[in-house]
């Protein structure tokens, strides 16, 4: 799949948070865990808006494009519903790459300190967390 729209909410030469919607309108929260500098290779988890406590506030904060007013907010906004279905995505280029949502887990748990961390704090973060890479081998994506 290849999602119709990318709203980029955080970026440091590569995106490192967003809102991603599909071709059913079904928006997703991405933030990346892993990043390979070498091949320039990132793995983002994804969680469908559904699953995240502030759902409706996000909704209007994405319609209105007020993502700047409401910044101090969004940490307060993001967080994960106790029942959730996560994914992960490897790509170079959200925007533009052919993705899979790869399922990772059920009522997976997350920190703010995860899913609105740093650049590049972040990646040593996750890091701690698992191995993302392992996610993916042995698919054909």
């Amino acid at each position: 799949m290849k999602f119709d729209e990318v709203v980029t909410i955080d970026w440091y030469d590569n995106i490192l948070k967003s809102f991603c919607f599909d071709d059913s309108n079904a928006v997703y929260y991405c933030c990346i865990l892993a990043l390979n500098a070498q091949t320039d290779e990132k793995i983002y988890f994804c969680v469908d808006i559904k699953y995240i406590a502030g759902q409706s506030e996000l909704i209007d904060i994405i319609k209105s494009d007020s993502f700047k007013e409401n910044w101090n907010r969004m940490p307060k906004l993001v967080r994960l519903k106790k029942v959730n279905q996560a994914y992960l995505i490897k790509a170079r280029n959200l925007r533009t790459d052919q993705v899979d949502l790869v399922r990772y887990k059920d009522n997976v748990k997350l920190s703010k300190k995860i899913l609105w961390g740093e650049y590049p704090d972040v990646l040593e973060d996750t890091g701690e967390i698992d191995n993302w890479w392992l996610t993916f081998e042995g698919l054909n994506l």
